[in-house]
């Protein structure tokens, strides 16, 4: 992000897409956000950390706008806005959903001091049998054209960036209702509605800031999980097919092992591994991955990062926060 920011800046690009893992919009100033039960998944605020880089590094960039349009409200990059308390630099608006039962909980009302803008959507689970505009893809592209470009258009950034996460879309898991991977949706976004957002927010872009805008990949999860009752390939809410189709069942026998424990400790079976419906046993292999390998690796990760960012100037910690996360 830091590196797309540094390219605009340069005149070098106007627009970049950054296809970023883990995500990282619920990540707040200090790790995890106060009230929140996790950090969904994200580590660094790569947005965050490209919008102070762009107002403290880049001489182009004197007000630098944020948009979130993630399903999930963007809870740690609006809690780093509000301790940063730059309005008059930076912006931060989020259209998400927001039901007491739907992670993190947060977004449901603005914060006009910090200039931060919050668009709740209802929850589709909460309309059943009817049409209602406050929900769904009406109420996703009534958000953003009343409340989102009006209040961006009046900010005229010099810089926009967007945290896109695509898990709005229609049966992505990433919508469902209690964290459910069977339950509700709460949101039927289509390519379509995700290109609206875009191409609204490049074109105040166009306006303001002769188009330059970085696009950071949030969440985004997959289609319904394969359901155990259904033949393979077909799909949990998918229509049901008209052909008949013969399944052969392979039965495969799994060998328990046990560790042989001190007196008085329980002895635990290890968890046995069980095949993929449609897939023979000589197809699977069994990974296994001590804590020690795990650390390794994710440790090269993070040496990895700390050098792109030492590099791109925009994290002066970046030592420190390696030693810590390593250790």
């Amino acid at each position: 992000v830091i590196c797309a920011i540094n390219m605009l800046n340069d005149k070098r690009r106007k627009t970049v897409s950054c296809i970023v893992r883990p995500p990282g919009h619920h990540a707040g100033y200090r790790g995890h956000v106060a009230n929140s039960v996790s950090c969904g998944f994200c580590i660094f605020n790569s947005v965050a950390i490209g919008a102070l880089h762009a107002l403290n590094n880049c001489a182009g960039f004197k007000k630098v706008a944020v948009v979130d349009f993630d399903v999930h409200h963007g809870n740690g990059t609006e809690e780093i806005v509000k301790i940063v308390n730059r309005p008059e630099e930076l912006f931060f608006a989020s259209i998400h959903l927001h039901d007491e039962n739907f992670y993190p909980g947060s977004g449901d009302c603005d914060a006009i001091a910090e200039n931060v803008i919050n668009i709740p959507l209802n929850p589709l689970w909460n309309n059943r049998g009817g049409y209602d505009v406050n929900c769904g893809r009406t109420a996703f592209r009534n958000g953003v054209t009343q409340r989102l470009l009006p209040a961006m258009r009046a900010f005229k950034p010099d810089l926009i960036l967007i945290s896109a996460g695509f898990d709005g879309a229609k049966n992505d898991i990433g919508n469902k209702r209690d964290g459910n991977r069977v339950g509700e949706v709460g949101l039927d976004l289509t390519r379509d509605d995700f290109q609206f957002a875009v191409a609204s927010c490049k074109q105040v872009a166009d306006i303001c800031c002769d188009g330059k805008c970085v696009l950071v990949l949030e969440g985004g999860y997959g289609k319904f999980p394969v359901a155990k009752s259904k033949s393979p390939g077909e799909q949990m809410g998918s229509p049901t097919s008209t052909k008949t189709t013969t399944t052969t069942t392979t039965t495969t026998t799994t060998t328990t092992k046990t560790t042989t424990k001190a007196a008085g400790e329980e002895s635990l079976p290890s968890s046995p591994v069980t095949p993929q419906v449609g897939k023979s046993a000589e197809e699977l292999e069994t990974v296994s991955l001590n804590m020690e390998e795990l650390a390794e690796n994710c440790t090269y990760a993070i040496k990895g990062l700390t050098a792109a960012l030492k590099q791109g100037g925009g994290l002066s910690n970046s030592s420190k926060m390696y030693n810590m996360i390593h250790t």
